[in-house]
């Protein structure tokens, strides 16, 4: 599977969870273990962008590296707050806080995608390939450490 495929199903495995979240009834107990599936997804998706795909694009210029870099930095803010949010026991503050992240990860994905079709340009298929499949087993790997 591209890298381009590997990361979009990511992507719309987070949004499905985001949909679970957000339609979540009653206390905060159900809501909050759709959150720690998120905050597992979300961490594991970005380490492998930070380890495998963000390297392999550092040969980028211009307005791409600059939406690159904002990338990478935005995935490095994502797994800070998601760290902090455990933090917060009043309800109130944290349905907020995790509504900011939600909306921010979700213009996140946007931007990523639309990044999507600038590396089909600069990287050969073959090499997308390889790097879905590293991304494949990177990704197998971490569950399994975190399990």
């Amino acid at each position: 599977m591209k890298a381009t495929l590997f990361l979009r199903k990511d992507h719309e495995q987070i949004r499905n969870l985001f949909s679970q979240y957000r339609q979540g009834k009653g206390s905060g107990n159900g809501k909050r273990a759709v959150l720690e599936q998120i905050k597992r997804e979300l961490i594991v998706h970005t380490q492998i962008e930070i380890e495998l795909l963000y390297p392999e694009l550092d040969f980028m210029t211009g307005e791409t590296e600059k939406r690159m870099q904002a990338a990478l930095q935005d995935d490095r803010q994502i797994n800070k707050t998601l760290s902090e949010m455990t933090q917060t026991s009043d309800e109130k503050q944290f349905e907020a806080k995790v509504a900011g992240l939600i909306d921010k990860i979700d213009r996140h994905i946007e931007e990523e995608e639309e990044l999507f079709e600038e590396i089909r340009k600069s990287v050969s298929e073959q090499r997308l390939e390889e790097l879905g499949l590293e991304m494949e087993d990177r990704k197998r790997l971490i569950t399994q450490i975190a399990a």
